[in-house]
């Protein structure tokens, strides 16, 4: 039973507590880089033979892969033991930390949850492969490469929608307040006006020179904002 506590209590300190584990667990990552490199430099020629663009492709898929293992949940079984998902400081979203401080688990957590370590690692790894098995590590970097080059597209695309969005709902605010004033005469003194009456009349006091889309935005913000149109 002490042999049991003493063994328990000695992997704890080397696993979460000990910062001297943990700056061996550091020193163990950039050994692995080092090592990488070594074995890539003993068949530099492959490498060596890559076209200058090549290398473009290179960082573009060392971004990727550093974005999948850092972030993205297809390697979330990967992060799971050392690293934690949290509210992301600026308010947005969630982010990715280390799930401890200090020993082993910390400074794997730390190492996983870095793009710019991960990114390392996976670009020194294309190089060894295309060291060693050149086939191999160009076909890997070139569909890492096209997947970084898709998220980039999806990335634009994501931010012109959501700015169209923006406008759209600009616009729409823009036409109320102009003409606030003529929907609050939609009052009837005996009896109440339909819905389909409110929105005709706010359609034929909208400004013509808009576009059907933003119409078509301003009756569902109408629609939202007439609800009972009894308080017009």
């Amino acid at each position: 039973m002490n042999r049991n506590g003493v063994v328990k209590r000695t992997l704890n300190n080397i696993l979460y507590n000990s910062n001297g584990w943990a700056t061996l667990g550091y020193v163990a990552f950039v050994g692995l880089f080092g090592l990488e490199m070594a074995i890539s430099s003993m068949h530099i020629q492959a490498i060596l033979a890559l076209a200058p663009w090549q290398l473009i492709l290179l960082g573009l898929g060392a971004y990727r892969g550093a974005r999948a293992l850092s972030y993205n949940g297809v390697f979330a079984w990967l992060r799971e033991p050392f690293c934690q998902v949290v509210p992301d400081s600026s308010g947005a979203g969630d982010g990715v930390e280390p799930k401890y401080e200090r020993g082993l688990m910390g400074a794997i957590g730390a190492c996983l949850s870095c793009p710019i370590c991960t990114g390392t690692h996976v670009g020194s790894f294309m190089l060894t492969l295309i060291a060693l098995w050149p086939n191999l590590g160009i076909t890997v970097m070139y569909g890492l490469a096209i997947a970084g080059i898709a998220e980039f597209i999806h990335w634009a695309a994501e931010m012109l929608e959501w700015r169209g969005r923006e406008a759209r709902e600009n616009a729409g605010t823009q036409w109320l307040a102009k003409n606030r004033k003529a929907l609050s005469g939609i009052r009837h003194p005996n009896r109440r006006i339909t819905r389909q009456r409110a929105l005709e009349l706010a359609d034929a006091a909208s400004d013509a020179s808009l576009d059907d889309d933003v119409r078509t935005l301003n009756h569902r913000r109408l629609t939202r904002v007439v609800g009972d149109v009894e308080h017009i």
